[in-house]
């Protein structure tokens, strides 16, 4: 943790972190409800999770991919376009085609 000038305030166990990715996926009503209760409340969330979080449904977390990116940015697509190169070239390696997997 640190302070908004970059101090650090206290290093946390690494066991109990996780890096989320987008997209994030819950029930059209679920989402719907905690957006318009945050519209009301005048709450701006960090993410869609953390709306959710407020109306007290529990969050999970499910396993990812780190080659799952979100594209912004011209160096985001440059890392996709590996990331895609690297794909084709291990499938292509196991012996099978392009539309194989």
């Amino acid at each position: 943790m640190a302070r908004s000038d970059g101090t650090v305030l206290k290093t946390l166990d690494r066991e109990s972190l996780w890096q989320i990715q987008t997209p994030q996926t819950f029930q059209a009503n679920v989402i719907k409800e905690a957006y318009d209760k945050a519209t009301e409340d005048g709450f701006i969330g960090t993410d869609d999770a953390s709306l959710v979080e407020r109306l007290g449904v529990n969050v999970h977390i499910l396993p990812g991919s780190y080659t799952n990116i979100k594209i912004t940015t011209q160096e985001d697509l440059m890392l996709a376009h590996l990331f895609l190169q690297m794909k084709i070239l291990t499938t292509q390696d196991q012996g099978g085609r392009r539309g194989d997997r």
